[in-house]
């Protein structure tokens, strides 16, 4: 649909279809984007914050503006399990296999790498690596929900009206900073639909607001078209389109059918949108057709009845329509999602939260001063420090300074420590709220608690007043880094960055506005250095990693300098990217006439050893036994070895040789016997220890075992075509 918007029109037009909207969207599609924001754009402040963003898209898509050099932006993600006790990798709390297969398959999609969708947004997911702490993490939180009344038997509710588990009770019980994240809560049901029809789930727009991201059910998160993963809890087409879907309104994507209007509710669209309004009758993409909803229904290559032309695949198969064959993106969707980013979503963008924890922590040298705002300026809305951005390096938003309390002391927020370069020079943006501002900013360069030395002040800005929507305006400066000399200027420790801002005159870094606000940062000098160069390493739970003499044991970011060894004399900047896997953790389950072997945890791509030598995830036993499985991950790091005993075989005609094989005595002190009833041929004998490992081959009827430890070894047993795995211990 066309890419036209019309701000006033757009204000009358959604107030006026409030009553229509809510009454045709309690229909129970396979989306619950549409009821939830008819809801919200019923507070006039949300209404205003949706008609002001898209003022903000539009002034983006308009200039071709980028906020950030960076051509891949990368959103992080948690996942929020909200399971009833179940363990893991079954039922509502699902394994870490399924929901990597999710995020996997949302940056195929997103990345252009899907074969029907090649359009490349250049907007990578990634679970979380660092938490609002700054610790390590999987990105994966397991919350047994079952406490919160009416979980257990009816799961979310969506409508509000009671019946169901409340929303916000749930979201309750784990989020991370909404500005920060992308939370994502997977949930046993929703409106008590056992997780079968209706809502699958349902997404936000994103504005950094509290309770933002998305509910989705447990059988929807996860991609196995093929039905390789047995084990994973998915249902229908198992193709994650639900999950693409979603991620797609938090980007800001609107349905592709907007405004075509359900009140019959038969799950077809009632009317041809109009293509004017974004947001009423548009969804803002001139490579989409205005048509009408036809839910679960592939149209390709039929007539649309409201343009008279036969669809495009675009339209017919787009991922943001009802359509049961969403396979594709478009070339506008991404210029508007990237648009979003830039604009709403800058705090995204740089986020830490997909980056492992820095090595850096060193305490910061308390002020002498923490000028607050007068209370006249706290009574009202005046104005503020909405923002400081310095491109392709920091980005935070705050508010009024009523809203904020005044002095903000941001030092502490581990996430937000701004990085820069010694004799680098960057941009500074600064943006204040209705009123004019002048505005100062110092550096305590040399850490001594003031800001009060030489070349401290770094910069001296006035911004104008606007009375106008978005009611802000910004002042910009180029800013060079002095030369760090270890007293004047330090480097590698946190240093105080002040901005103080008010309506009149700054007249110094105590300065106490009468108006406006004090906020302060911690910035890190680095050294610059002419070769910096960057390594990552993945390890086991459990191992070490040896950094140029330094034992690490955690995972995180890591710094080394070399001194003069760069090739132009210069110091040499080393910097590690460490990550210590998680621990494989493997079940043996029978399915039917097999037994399987599922895995969580590690860095996934698995191989597996069974006892019998086999390496499929899934084998046929034939023969009754111990069987054991060893897994391996894409790391060679290894599980602990996991055991299942077959006594099902027997009945189906397979040959019971466990019942011709006799091993005495067992336990042994050193030697075994082996017979084979009726047999006097060749018996292949291997031992194998717990964890798999092949310690000794022989076709000899008796076996010393003096050479190894005490313990539990597996002995493989081939007897002509058959093998069988028997259990003995050495004591």
């Amino acid at each position: 649909m066309k890419n036209f918007i019309s701000i006033i029109i757009s204000t009358f037009c959604l107030l006026f279809t409030f009553q229509n909207l809510i009454a045709q969207s309690q229909v129970l599609e396979e989306c619950g984007f549409d009821y939830k924001r008819v809801i919200l754009l019923q507070d006039p402040n949300y209404l205003k914050l949706e008609i002001e963003s898209e003022m903000k898209i539009a002034q983006y898509l308009s200039q071709n503006q980028s906020r950030s050099s960076h051509s891949i932006y990368t959103i992080p993600v948690v996942v929020h399990v909200l399971h009833t006790g179940q363990p893991i990798g079954t039922s509502y709390n699902i394994s870490d296999a399924q929901i990597q297969s999710a995020i996997t398959r949302l940056n195929e999609v997103y990345r252009g790498q899907s074969a029907n969708s090649p359009v490349d947004f250049k907007i990578d997911f990634s679970l979380a690596k660092q938490d609002p702490n700054c610790d390590s993490t999987s990105g994966i939180l397991r919350i047994d929900a079952s406490a919160v009344p009416n979980y257990s038997t009816s799961g979310v509710d969506y409508f509000g009206d009671g019946g169901q588990a409340d929303e916000d009770n749930l979201k309750a019980l784990s989020k991370w900073p909404e500005t920060e994240y992308f939370n994502i809560w997977i949930v046993n049901e929703i409106e008590d639909n056992d997780g079968g029809s209706g809502i699958q789930g349902y997404a936000n727009y994103f504005y950094g607001n509290n309770n933002e991201g998305s509910i989705m059910m447990y059988n929807v998160f996860g991609y196995d078209p093929n039905n390789n993963e047995p084990n994973f809890s998915l249902k229908g087409a198992r193709n994650n389109s639900i999950v693409v879907h979603e991620f797609g309104h938090y980007l800001h994507l609107y349905h592709t059918f907007q405004g075509d209007g359900d009140a019959d509710q038969d799950a077809i669209g009632d009317n041809c949108p109009g293509d004017i309004t974004i947001g009423v009758d548009s969804d803002g993409c001139s490579d989409t057709e205005p048509h009408k909803r036809h839910t679960s229904q592939c149209l390709s290559g039929q007539l649309n009845d409201c343009s008279n032309q036969t669809y495009g695949d675009n339209t017919a198969k787009n991922y943001m329509s009802y359509a049961s064959c969403k396979t594709i993106l478009t070339a506008n969707q991404k210029s508007r999602s990237r648009a979003m980013l830039e604009s709403i979503g800058i705090s995204l963008i740089y986020s830490s939260g997909d980056q492992y924890p820095s090595s850096v922590n060193s305490s910061l040298s308390n002020p002498n001063c923490t000028p607050q705002t007068s209370n006249d300026g706290l009574a009202g809305h005046y104005t503020g420090i909405k923002s400081l951005v310095i491109p392709n390096v920091f980005a935070l938003s705050s508010s009024w300074a009523d809203d904020d309390g005044g002095y903000v002391d941001h030092t502490g927020n581990c996430q937000k420590i701004i990085d820069v370069f010694e004799d680098s020079t960057y941009n500074i943006e600064i943006t204040t709220l209705y009123n004019g501002n002048n505005i100062k900013g110092y550096v305590d360069f040399n850490s001594d608690g003031d800001f009060l030395d030489a070349n401290e002040e770094i910069l001296n800005l006035n911004t104008v007043s606007n009375n106008v929507s978005p009611y802000t305006s910004t002042a910009y400066i180029n800013f060079t880094v002095p030369t760090v000399n270890g007293t004047t200027v330090k480097s590698g420790v946190k240093l105080r960055l002040r901005l103080n801002a008010d309506i009149g005159n700054v007249i110094g870094p105590c300065h106490a506005p009468l108006y406006g606000q004090v906020e302060d940062y911690a910035l890190i000098i680095n050294i610059n250095s002419n070769e910096i160069n960057r390594m990552s390493a993945n390890i086991c739970n459990g191992e070490s990693y040896n950094f140029n003499g330094t034992t690490l044991t955690s995972s995180g970011t890591y710094y080394d300098t070399l001194v003069g060894q760069a090739n132009s004399g210069a110091d040499s900047i080393i910097i590690l990217s460490l990550n210590i896997n998680s621990d494989i953790v493997s079940n043996i389950a029978q399915n039917g006439n097999n037994i399987d072997v599922s895995s969580t945890g590690g860095s996934g791509s698995y191989t597996v050893l069974w006892s019998t030598g086999e390496t499929t995830n899934s084998i046929v036993p034939t023969f009754n036994s111990n069987f054991w499985a060893l897994v391996t991950d894409s790391d060679n790091c290894t599980g602990d070895t996991v055991f299942f005993d077959v006594i099902f075989v027997g009945s189906n005609g397979n040959k019971n040789w466990d019942n011709n094989i006799s091993i005495y005595p067992n336990p042994t002190k050193n030697l075994l016997t082996i017979s084979a009833a009726n047999f006097s041929g060749i018996i292949n004998t291997s031992v194998f220890d717990l964890f798999g490992k092949k310690l000794l081959s022989t076709n000899e009827r008796e076996i010393s075992l003096k050479p190894f430890k005490n313990g539990i070894y597996f002995l493989s047993v081939k007897v002509q075509e058959k093998t069988s795995t028997i259990r003995v211990i050495k004591k």
